[in-house]
């Protein structure tokens, strides 16, 4: 199974979807495409299981699709950029207690981590924060706080 398709309009090889190509090189919305290649598919099988297996959607020009967070479904982001969105830290260890904090994440509840310093509490939520694409901002609440 191939993740490349071949456009009918210039018989370049794109991979896993046509939309993009369409879009910047021919200047056609999809929509219009199908009625002219209605045989022709705009992504690949496994692209399209990829599509459905992680419930895909669009929003506001921003695919939200279904991600595994330390055992936790998670709507993760992609198309959407925010100076405060962490890199993620691909040496990062999850533990299990990663898996309440990325379900509390999920359903904006808000979480109160405290323990002693440099035992990975921020680290935690940074990378959760990379991972499914959303911004975070730390508020460190310690005895310098006034």
């Amino acid at each position: 199974m191939s993740d490349h398709l071949s456009c009918p309009l210039c018989a370049q090889s794109v991979a896993m979807t046509l939309i993009p190509h369409l879009r910047s090189d021919h200047k056609i919305e999809p929509e219009v495409f199908r009625t002219r290649f209605p045989e022709h598919p705009l992504c690949s099988e496994r692209f399209a299981g990829f599509l459905a297996a992680h419930n895909v959607r669009k929003v506001n020009e921003c695919l939200h699709y279904r991600l595994d967070v330390a055992g936790c479904p998670m709507t993760a982001r992609y198309g959407i950029e925010h100076p405060l969105i962490p890199q993620p830290d691909p040496t990062f260890v999850w533990t299990e207690p990663a898996r309440d904090v990325a379900e509390a994440v999920e359903h904006n509840e808000r979480v109160f981590l405290y323990g002693p310093s440099g035992t990975g509490k921020s680290a935690l939520v940074r990378q959760i924060a990379a991972v499914v694409r959303r911004p975070v901002r730390r508020v460190s609440l310690n005895v310098s706080l006034r």
